[in-house]
């Protein structure tokens, strides 16, 4: 073979593998055709951005929320309502990665149920709108045939796909009624029968900032309402015209939480009458053992009547004054880094050394210090005192001052202990106008755990750890 001829067939050959590589570039992997190849629609779960279910001449749509991370969606047809966005990510990814077992070449529509399908799903895209077409069922086995607009074939696939096309429209309603984590709500709003509360948040804690009432909110009220908003679910929803809002307590509704939430928008709560009892909801929590269960109320969020096992009911009852504070300390023990006691024998102060404590220069253990702690911010008053009780009580100088002091610039607080009167002694902490009334015994175990620091021995010093090595 001449040369000339042999370059010419090497140049066709190292096209023909350059064009053929170029291709095979372009097709998908086998992986891909495994995942893809039998799928009856083309889409991605990222791809669909709406669902619309037309079953019998009753339309469901649901719109997914722009820009919302983790994915959000709506309900929007036949009534507007927040949807239950791990429910609609199950049916999107059903509807994308439904199967075909068998494809039937220009099937004739009327034949396999095509003419007048039972169920029609449109789904919106950026590209457009596809339209998958439910038809009749095969006759022998759990089949159903299904058909594209715009594609003469029809395919045959599981009829699995029906049970959750014909879900009622309400069914696709979130039971969560409140999506927002307890750390992103920095104000509630409280209104009821005894007066309007609100609560704001303050470092780790809320505090009472209504008109006329400044002070630290309890911390187990507040705690009992955040699990109370947060996990607020509909047990059922109250969609019968014929239950009208007078009879269930909603117009005027007896209560109502406003909540503002950090990033998001605010969300109204009303509260109604009481409602009967009804069987718990799909993933609802069950009381823990021993506890009394919240009872069964009316309320309405976001336009949607509903019943619902909750507190709120007696959160929006209680008087602003209730929710004051009546614990000693706002500090948790893990926060205190160190603390300087004040009494009659003196001052001194003690400072974390690991897990044990320094008072001066000397490690002692952590049981005093730890017993004098959980004593002082542990503590609870018996009530708080009125302005003429305190005048009458706090006489003289306080018998013991304990200034805690957080770790990384966390603060400090101080709580001072004054005499006891006949019905207990009076304790002021800083930063609080308020004033109060602690049981006489638990004065004198602050004392005695004061004289246990005291008293404590130095822990001998710690033996250096062997090495090994020779000096």
């Amino acid at each position: 073979m001449k040369p000339r001829t042999l370059l010419v067939l090497l140049v066709l050959v190292l096209g023909l593998g350059a064009f053929i590589q170029f291709y095979e570039r372009k097709l998908p992997s086998t992986e891909e055709r495994e995942k893809t190849g039998n799928r009856v629609l083309d889409l991605s779960q990222d791809d669909v951005q709406a669902v619309e279910i037309d079953r019998n001449g009753q339309a469901m749509r649901l719109e997914r929320v722009k820009g919302a991370t983790p994915p959000e969606w709506r309900l929007t047809k036949p009534r507007e309502a927040r949807a239950d966005a791990t429910a609609v990510s199950g049916l999107v990814e059903s509807l994308t990665g439904l199967a075909r077992t068998r494809t039937l070449e220009k099937a004739d529509p009327k034949a396999v149920g095509l003419d007048h399908p039972q169920t029609t799903v449109r789904l919106t895209t950026a590209k457009g709108e596809r339209v998958l077409e439910i038809g009749a069922k095969v006759p022998t086995g759990s089949e159903v045939i299904v058909g594209v607009q715009g594609n003469r074939d029809a395919y045959v696939t599981s009829d699995a796909i029906l049970a959750t096309l014909t879900r009622d429209p309400g069914e696709w309603r979130d039971r969560q009624m409140i999506a927002a984590l307890r750390e992103k709500i920095d104000r509630i709003t409280l209104s009821g029968p005894a007066g309007t509360t609100v609560l704001a948040r303050k470092g780790d804690g809320f505090e009472i900032a209504g008109a006329g009432l400044k002070d630290r909110a309890d911390h187990d009220l507040v705690e009992g309402l955040l699990t109370d908003v947060t996990g607020l679910r509909a047990q059922q929803f109250v969609d019968d015209p014929k239950e009208l809002p007078a009879a269930l307590g909603l117009e005027p509704p007896r209560g109502t939480v406003e909540v503002a939430i950090r990033g998001g928008a605010p969300r109204r709560i009303e509260i109604g009458g009481p409602a009967p009892a009804t069987p718990p909801a799909p993933g609802a929590t069950p009381s823990p053992e021993g506890s009394p269960a919240a009872p069964n109320v009316y309320a309405r969020v976001e336009g949607q009547a509903l019943v619902a096992q909750t507190g709120l009911a007696a959160d929006v009852a209680r008087a602003p004054a209730d929710w004051r504070s009546r614990s000693l300390s706002g500090f948790q023990v893990y926060q205190v880094e160190s603390a300087r006691i004040e009494d009659a024998a003196g001052s001194l102060t003690v400072t974390r050394a690991g897990t044990d404590w320094k008072r001066g220069t000397d490690t002692i253990s952590y049981t005093p210090v730890s017993d004098l702690l959980f004593a002082v911010v542990g503590g609870k008053a018996s009530r708080l005192l009125t302005s003429d009780e305190a005048k009458s009580l706090l006489q003289g100088k306080p018998l013991v001052t304990v200034t805690l002091k957080a770790e990384k610039g966390g603060g400090e607080e101080t709580v001072a202990f004054y005499p006891p009167g006949p019905t207990g002694a009076p304790v002021r902490t800083s930063g609080r106008d308020a004033v109060l009334l602690l049981p006489s015994d638990k004065l004198a175990e602050v004392q005695k755990q004061v004289a246990a620091i005291r008293s404590a021995k130095p822990l001998p010093p710690e033996k250096p750890v062997a090495t090994g090595k020779t000096p």
